[in-house]
């Protein structure tokens, strides 16, 4: 048997009915498994790991005999941050080689922990957010005059603040916990088909794929809409009852199976893997 811990900052609002729910209409044997939730709005790193350790130790005290699966869904406000003035409020990010070093040091540490703790970890990548689309929704809901910065100033803010929340999530995704991507439900790639030969004849097109990011999902350049907020705890319950088991010694694949986290004693015999 199981327990879960989900800790999250306000983007993981509704996550703990979401999965109560699910439960109840595809593992009904299981629906009354313990979750213990933390929705910790403007939580950072350190503050959603230092919670995670104090709620996976309540539910091993409650639930002894319960192994334990903790969720770490959060960690965009570890790079934003809110400007206030007389005009209400905006985010902004500034570029600091010191908060990446901060950031996976917590990751490695929470990892460290849970392996330690025989605790199944599952992190989420972190979807950016969008400076701009922020300023553009308090400007039309919560009555913010202008923007502290220019135009080209907040472009390069945004893009300052993508490269980096793209290589804390290349770094989570290469730790040895589950990592649910995430950011690339706020991601476009196109494809682009070019090419001639210098005589001027048509050579075989190549493929150039081209990705960027794109925010027409999250209402306020931070928070999903509904519908995304759905795509999202669905990857986030898909991750807590799958297992990835290692296929056989022929193959290098993985195939997953799904469980019954009620009774999931296979888990402890198979590796990790994203979704």
């Amino acid at each position: 048997m199981t327990c879960i811990c989900l800790i999250s900052d306000s983007r993981g609002r509704g996550l703990k009915d979401y999965i109560k729910k699910r439960y109840i209409e595809d593992f009904p044997e299981a629906c009354n498994i313990p979750i213990f939730e933390n929705c910790l709005p403007g939580g950072n790193f350190n503050t959603l790991c230092y919670q995670l350790k104090e709620s996976t130790r309540v539910a091993k005290s409650q639930y002894p005999h319960h192994n334990i699966t903790a969720l770490l869904f959060g960690g965009i406000c570890s790079f934003t941050h809110k400007i206030s003035k007389p005009t209400k409020q905006e985010i902004s990010y500034a570029s600091n080689p010191r908060r990446i070093v901060n950031i996976k040091h917590a990751l490695q540490d929470i990892n460290t922990y849970c392996v330690s703790q025989n605790i199944r970890l599952i992190t989420t990548t972190i979807p950016p957010a969008s400076i701009n689309k922020n300023v553009d929704f308090n400007m039309q809901h919560r009555k913010l005059l202008h923007s502290a910065f220019t135009d080209n100033e907040r472009n390069d803010k945004q893009n300052e603040l993508e490269q980096d929340v793209t290589e804390v999530n290349n770094f989570m995704t290469s730790c040895e916990a589950h990592a649910v991507n995430l950011h690339t439900e706020v991601q476009h790639t196109k494809r682009r088909r070019n090419g001639r030969s210098r005589t001027g004849t048509t050579k075989a097109p190549q493929i150039s794929p081209k990705t960027r990011f794109c925010y027409k999902e999250l209402t306020d350049g931070v928070h999903p809409t509904e519908a995304l907020k759905t795509v999202i705890f669905k990857k986030i319950f898909t991750a807590i009852t799958y297992t990835p088991l290692s296929a056989t010694a022929s193959s290098r694949h993985h195939r997953s199976e799904r469980l019954s986290w009620y009774d999931k004693s296979n888990y402890w015999e198979g590796g990790h893997g994203g979704v």
